[in-house]
């Protein structure tokens, strides 16, 4: 069963409250009774995903990070080697810039 989502608002506190505690995300999920794997590194992705209903986190950043080859399969790797090359050309994305609008992509041009 799914546990009752927290709002955009309380998730940016509670990754604040994290972020200062000195601790990992992973320690300070535990002594707070909260799922592992809840806190993206970016602010922009939490904020994002938090948005959205679909999303159920499940793994630290850092864990998945450093266990990509068992997430994902030979088409995705590929395709994650294809974006690191063209951005390693053209310029690498960075998140949590200021004033970026994360919703943008998700409204519909009228």
């Amino acid at each position: 069963m799914r546990s009752k989502r927290i709002p955009a608002e309380e998730q940016y506190r509670l990754i604040m409250e994290c972020r200062q505690s000195g601790l990992t995300d992973h320690q300070w999920c535990v002594e707070h009774d909260i799922k592992s794997g809840t806190f993206f590194s970016s602010i922009e992705l939490q904020e994002y995903f938090a948005t959205k209903e679909w999303y159920e986190p499940l793994y630290e950043a850092q864990y998945f990070d450093e266990n990509l080859e068992q997430f994902c399969n030979n088409y995705e790797m590929k395709n994650g080697t294809f974006i690191s090359e063209f951005e390693a050309k053209v310029g690498k994305y960075e998140l949590d810039q200021a004033g970026y609008d994360i919703y943008a992509g998700d409204r519909q041009e009228s």
